[in-house]
């Protein structure tokens, strides 16, 4: 919701959510906030879900299953546009569970997409 009214007017948010009663508790909130045009929610599991996105993202908020994060993140720096962010949740906070993803190496799995991922380094992926 906070997302969705910051965009403004013009903005546009799609969320993925895997559980069908989060999406329809979702649904009920935007439309009594009267934000429901500004979201897009995209039933299903992010693995499938996430191949099927179009377009170009300003911003990417990553909260979900922490195990699949460093699958996620070949598509995800995929789909932001060039200069585009890219937020984790859960760094900080399960640091024993981030430590995979946390490797710089995280972006240069074998037979994963990332032909277009920045060269990066500690500093860049710093939680802080």
């Amino acid at each position: 919701m906070w997302l969705a009214d910051a965009v403004g007017a013009d903005g546009r948010v799609t969320t993925l959510e895997r559980l069908p009663a989060k999406v329809a508790l979702a649904e009920t909130e935007l439309a009594e906030a009267g934000l429901s045009e500004r979201v897009r929610i995209v039933e299903g599991d992010a693995a499938d879900s996430l191949g099927n996105l179009e377009g170009e993202f300003d911003l990417v908020f990553l909260d979900a299953n922490r195990a699949r994060y460093v699958g996620y993140l070949p598509q995800l720096v995929g789909l932001l546009r060039s200069g585009g962010l890219l937020v984790i949740d859960n760094v900080t906070s399960h640091p024993d569970e981030m430590a995979e993803f946390l490797e710089p190496s995280a972006l240069d799995r074998p037979g994963q997409r990332c032909d277009d991922a920045p060269d990066t380094d500690e500093t860049e992926r710093s939680p802080w």
